[in-house]
C-alpha cells in the first residue's frame, strides 16, 4: 500500500477495509493525510429505513449508517460516497 500511494495513486477507495481493520487505515491516514482516502459507503434503501451493506455489498454490516458515517469522521475520513445498492 505504501509504494501504490507514494509512487502511483493520489487516493484510495475503502469499504470493507473499515469494518475488519481500523487500525491500518489510521496509520495510512495519518501517514499520507485524510486526502488520501475516500471511504464508499453502500447501503440498501427500504421504504423506512437504510441497511449498511461491506463486503462488496454481500452482507449487511451491523452498525447503522448514522453509526458508521461517525465512525468514518471519528477515524479523520473527510470524503464519502454513498451508493444506493437497493434496484441492483
Amino acid at each position: 500500500m505504501q509504494e501504490l500511494l507514494e509512487k502511483y495513486v493520489d487516493r484510495i477507495m475503502v469499504n470493507t477495509c473499515f469494518f475488519d481493520d481500523k487500525a491500518s487505515l489510521k496509520k495510512i491516514i495519518d501517514m499520507y493525510g485524510s486526502q488520501s482516502v475516500l471511504a464508499f459507503v453502500d447501503v440498501c434503501t427500504s421504504e423506512t429505513s437504510f441497511k449498511l451493506m461491506r463486503d462488496g455489498a454481500r452482507t449487511f454490516a451491523n452498525a447503522t449508517i448514522v453509526e458508521h458515517i461517525s465512525d468514518l469522521n471519528e477515524l479523520g475520513i473527510s470524503e464519502l460516497v454513498v451508493r444506493d445498492l437497493s434496484n441492483q
